[in-house]
């Protein structure tokens, strides 16, 4: 590799590794910030108590905006990470994927600042998806464990179970994504937050339409009363009968999504093809500025036709 490629890479990496520990240092200093406000919140003498009691989840509450941004993805993507921590995993995977595109832009005789930004971009973006398909595929399964959740605390309470009794039993039994977050929202209840607004921050991390359902029913139940075991019945019938028909909806749609991920590959194995085939001609793609401009617009549009027509066969029930 050439000396002013790899110097190129090398400020890269340590311009981010500089940045991550700044960033670092000022999360950790607030993250400790934030815990001493807690502890002075807990540290009261006994004639306080009554009063803090009233007014702690308020001041908690007042503590959340503080809290980088990056704490309710993580939350809702079930990522036991701090925010400190995220920052700096991202960062240092910038500067990964900076040295990468330098070490392939050397390679395929591409200018090595184009490497180093394209390599940076996809280092900056990657977490962002996976944090996206993670709270994904937790949404999929705290969904799958609603009806099981309704249905074994209505069977409790019918044996004459507690109200909370119940729900901890059946968040116990349902385990899971969903179990975690049924016994993080009891503890809150149980260390004096307000039922109503432990199970708002409940909803806010699910982001669940099913798990609303639940939610509004059990608001329902305690302000007005009522047997809530026949209510969670009625629930649970709700939640798989809209699931079967979302199910359904899927298989009628997965031709058409299909569909889209082979307009979108097709292109991409073609030039792959023709660019072992003829190297020599389609190789410009990749070598001449030119062909890299085209090949830049191309892969541009290919992605804005993947997008639209994932859009087009998705159907929101």
């Amino acid at each position: 590799m050439e000396l002013h490629v790899m110097l190129l890479a090398f400020a890269a990496a340590a311009a981010a590794g500089f940045a991550s520990l700044a960033v670092a240092r000022r999360l950790l200093a607030h993250d400790l910030a934030v815990g001493e406000r807690l502890a002075g919140l807990t540290s009261v003498t006994e004639t306080n108590a009554s009063r803090m009691n009233t007014d702690r989840h308020a001041a908690l509450r007042s503590l959340v905006p503080r809290v980088p941004g990056a704490r309710p993805q993580l939350d809702r993507a079930g990522v036991r990470m701090t925010s400190a921590q995220f920052a700096l995993a991202r960062l240092a995977l910038i500067a990964v994927m900076a040295t990468a595109g330098a070490v392939a832009a050397d390679t395929m005789q591409i200018a090595p600042p184009a490497g180093i930004l394209a390599g940076a971009v996809v280092g900056y973006l990657a977490p962002v998806v996976v944090l996206r398909w993670r709270t994904a595929r937790r949404g999929r399964r705290v969904e799958g464990q609603l009806v099981e959740l309704c249905e074994v605390m209505a069977s409790m309470l019918t044996a004459g179970f507690g109200y909370m009794q119940a729900l901890r039993e059946a968040a116990t039994q349902v385990g899971g994504p969903l179990g975690e977050e049924v016994t993080r929202f009891l503890d809150a209840v149980s260390l004096g937050a307000d039922f109503e607004v432990a199970l708002g921050e409940v909803r806010e991390r699910l982001q669940s339409d099913d798990f609303e359902v639940v939610a509004t029913a059990l608001e329902v139940q305690r302000r007005t009363g009522g047997n809530l075991a026949e209510i969670l019945d009625g629930v649970a019938i709700t939640i798989r009968d809209r699931q079967t028909f979302q199910r359904e909806l899927r298989a009628l749609t997965s031709r058409e999504r299909f569909s889209a991920v082979i307009v979108a590959a097709f292109p991409l194995g073609l030039v792959s093809v023709l660019t072992l085939i003829m190297p020599e001609v389609f190789g410009r793609l990749f070598t001449d500025s030119v062909g890299q401009i085209v090949l830049g617009i191309a892969l541009g549009l290919d992605a804005l036709g993947y997008v639209v027509a994932r859009r087009l066969a998705t159907l929101e029930v």
